[in-house]
């Protein structure tokens, strides 16, 4: 796994990284200690002409998933649990059998995670995730 601290020379206090990487047609962009990415505003940009799942989280068990499409956040919730968006339900089928996991503490981030890797097919293992974390 990819050191972005060393990658791009910043310390621990010197702001966000915001970091690109294509994996077939799916893009990740992984934001290392920030928000920017989860904000509703950039999520509908992210998504025009395009399909964008978020996962997101801070050290305070603070959770954010977030599905976007042409320009519309269509749902947002706190890992699984009460949604928004201009159909909250979107999901529901689809993440049927993550939101167990997306609702228990131990859990919330692999659930994220892994309803993200669903549709991408991009698979953070538990050494990554550690890293990540």
């Amino acid at each position: 796994m990819l050191d972005l601290s060393e990658a791009y020379e910043i310390g621990p206090n010197d702001g966000w990284v915001l970091h690109l990487d294509q994996v077939g047609p799916a893009v990740t962009i992984f934001e290392d200690n920030g928000f920017q990415g989860a904000r509703p505003e950039v999520l509908r940009a992210f998504s025009v002409d395009a399909e964008v799942r978020s996962a997101w989280w801070n050290v305070n068990a603070v959770t954010r998933f977030s599905f976007a499409t042409q320009g519309e956040l269509i749902t947002a919730m706190e890992a699984g649990w009460t949604r928004g968006g201009v159909r909250p339900d979107a999901l529901d089928a689809e993440l049927a059998d993550r939101y167990g996991a997306m609702r228990t503490p131990s859990l919330w981030v692999a659930g994220m995670l892994a309803a993200v890797e669903r549709r991408t097919g991009i698979r953070l293992d538990r050494d990554q995730r550690a890293e990540v974390s």
